[in-house]
């Protein structure tokens, strides 16, 4: 929980919305034009996303908090609305529809996001595809694929790794989808909509007894002001255009290498160098064993930086240095024999799990009193729905997901604990956006899949049930693009706007689901359209082969109950809990333990720089300049994130209707 009164950790925040002049109708925000608007744009930007993650390789929008395609969207919206408010102001868009809009459409991004589509299709199509007598799948574990789920046919299979085909027009292309698409679709729509109705007995908490900020939607809700104030500031056109400046060059450079270039990516250079990658030059043992030690300047993350609270972007790199020292301290001490030792994931994963114990602890009052509301059948006047509605939609969807696993073949107790723990994970990302804002969040190789197989192991959860959780890997491999965090900002920027958080509720949860079915649809024509193996260089071999090659070896080396993962993940969340104890407690304590969590990720290996940019930045203007001077940090920070978004989506662009390798902003 956050201490609003102490300034070194006080997230910027935006002023509230001014009264508009429109309709009362259009401040409810859900209306049929917005949602007409969203309906239009969402296929729109899952099409744009798909080609920037999966044929140019340019940057994947999902990964980031903030979807930086979502918010280009929104720029031009927000951009034609102004012009439409001056010619007819009343049949402008209100603040609520705008935000209504992005929030529609972020959800359905979310559904085509890195961590759905985009391993959901080399699972199942490469499952079969990617069979050979060297890797032995066939021999070690097909008996126990639910093949319906998967797609065999090896005509269609050859057009989709080849490309070149119209998938609509080819009967003989679509019709092996028709079964996989059906299960998965209701499987997807389960999956989706349990978080909505789980959500609800937190959304009142976080956003009006916590009062948690939300940094993450701070820009979204200022672009769509009437008269938004930091883009009056000077200092955010100033920051704008430097970094549209800085992207204008590298972009040329891209296309031409005689122009010259300001290189500030991990891995981008184009001198031929290293691209401030650090680890190459270490060379000594032990320091050579903290691997992936890289520099980055992304204007986007240091803005975000900005917008979030210093204790925390001082504690992810500080974390982030606190697991390379404990990686050259394995070396050093000649414990590097054992694998994967020192565990820092399992240490993570206690992390993780800590903040949603904590947050749960701190508010357990609150929710037995919401608890007990749902078994007297009580509706309480403070909530947009029903809670035994919600709780409804919640038990039906998890006991379908549990139903549906049976069906698949896996047991259970390990269906009830993939699914559970699943819903748990999805829980801790949302309060990681709305507390902490973080510019990325990445439990990358700890859900439900990965526990099953090196924390159990076979012997306990079973070879039948250990590959039905391999086919589901792809939904729980990073955690980082799922509609719930989205949906609880709806609710944040409504409350804001004076939206009608009620109709929100029916909308998101008709968003994830109609957009997970949009997505689906797309990314068919767009894979066989490309060709998974001729143009599509993000449809690699490794996303097939890092499934079912680990199936192949947690069944062929059998274990139980893994202890030694185990401990780190306990001593993990008592370190997390401890940690948060203190920093609730003493206002002085420099240290917020989400850092913990946060730092042993990949992506933290691009952002512990500019984040600790943005932490020495904020320092010493709130040191010589006080609370006035932090808030003038906020056009800047806008300027820097919607100078690297409007920039670099534009080379996106550029390249996808010219067909050319363009520079991208964001890896």
């Amino acid at each position: 929980m956050e201490r609003p009164q102490d300034p070194k950790s006080e997230p910027i925040t935006g002023t509230e919305g001014q009264a508009q002049a429109w309709p009362h109708a259009a401040l409810r925000g859900v209306t049929l034009r917005a949602i007409a608007l969203a309906a239009l744009l969402a296929p729109l930007n899952i099409y744009w996303n798909f080609h920037l993650q999966s044929v140019t390789a340019v940057g994947n929008p999902t990964i980031l908090s903030l979807y930086y395609n979502v918010v280009f969207s929104l720029a031009v919206l927000a951009v034609l609305n102004v012009a439409l408010r001056k010619v007819a102001p009343r049949a402008a868009l209100s603040q609520a529809e705008l935000l209504v809009v992005y929030v529609l459409v972020s959800i359905g991004v979310s559904t085509a996001g890195c961590d759905y589509f985009h391993w959901i299709f080399p699972n199942i199509a490469g499952l079969h595809y990617r069979a050979t007598p060297e890797n032995r799948w066939e021999e070690v574990f097909f008996q126990w694929v639910p093949h319906y789920l998967t797609v065999q046919d090896e005509r269609s299979l050859k057009w989709l790794y080849e490309g070149g085909v119209s998938f609509y027009q080819r009967p003989e292309a679509w019709r092996p989808w028709i079964t996989p698409t059906l299960w998965w679709t209701g499987l997807l729509s389960l999956m989706l909509l349990a978080p909505l109705g789980l959500g609800m007995f937190f959304r009142r908490r976080w956003i009006e007894v916590e009062k948690l900020t939300f940094p993450i939607v701070q820009l979204p809700f200022e672009m769509t002001r009437q008269k938004p104030r930091a883009f009056a500031d000077r200092a955010m056109w100033i920051g704008f255009g430097i970094v549209c400046g800085i992207n204008l060059l590298n972009g040329l450079n891209a296309l031409k290498p005689i122009f010259p270039a300001i290189p500030i990516k991990v891995g981008w250079d184009p001198g031929g160098g290293e691209g401030f990658y650090i680890s190459p030059s270490i060379t000594d043992a032990p320091w050579s064993s903290a691997t992936y030690i890289s520099l980055g300047f992304y204007p986007i993350i240091i803005g975000l930086g900005l917008l979030i609270p210093s204790e925390l972007a001082f504690s992810c790199f500080f974390f982030f240095w606190f697991f390379k020292l404990q990686q050259v301290g394995t070396t050093w001490l000649g414990l590097n024999t054992v694998p994967e030792f020192p565990y820092l994931k399992e240490q993570s994963l206690g992390g993780y799990l800590g903040i949603i114990v904590f947050a749960l602890w701190i508010g357990r009052r609150y929710y037995k009193g919401l608890l007990r509301q749902v078994v007297r059948l009580r509706r309480s006047p403070d909530e947009p729905v029903s809670l035994t509605g919600a709780a409804g939609l919640f038990v039906v969807c998890f006991g379908g997901l549990v139903i549906l696993a049976l069906i698949h073949g896996m047991g259970l107790w390990p269906a009830v604990f993939h699914w559970g723990m699943y819903l748990i994970l999805t829980l801790v990302v949302g309060r990681i956006r709305a507390e902490m804002g973080m510019p990325t969040h990445e439990i990358e190789r700890l859900g439900p899949t990965v526990l099953l197989g090196n924390n159990f192991g076979v012997k306990l959860v079973g070879e039948r049930s250990l590959t039905v959780a391999s086919v589901y890997f792809s939904l729980s491999r990073g955690m980082r693009s799922i509609p719930f965090p989205h949906q609880m900002e709806g609710f944040k920027l409504m409350d804001r706007a004076g939206g009608d958080q009620r109709r929100l509720f029916f909308a998101m949860g008709g968003a994830a689901v109609v957009g997970s079915i949009m997505a689906w649809l797309i990314y068919l024509q767009v894979v066989y359209q490309y060709g998974a193996e001729a143009k599509m260089t993000q449809f690699s071999n490794w996303h097939t082969n890092e499934t079912y090659a680990q199936l192949v070896n947690w069944i062929e080396d059998p274990k139980g109950l893994s202890v030694g993962r185990i401990v780190p993940s306990l001593l993990g969340l008592v370190f997390y809990v401890g940690m948060m104890t203190l920093n609730t407690r003493l206002p002085w304590w420099p240290i917020h333990p989400v850092g913990f969590a946060l730092s042993s990720t990949w992506y933290m290996h691009h952002m512990w720089c500019p984040l600790a940019i943005a932490w020495v930045v904020k320092t010493l203007v709130t040191r010589y300049g006080g609370q006035a001077g932090v808030k003038r940090l906020v056009p800047i920070a806008y300027g820097l994130i919607l100078g690297d978004t409007i920039s670099g989506c534009l080379w996106t662009l550029y390249g996808m209707f010219t067909h050319q390798e363009v520079y991208g902003f964001w890896s």
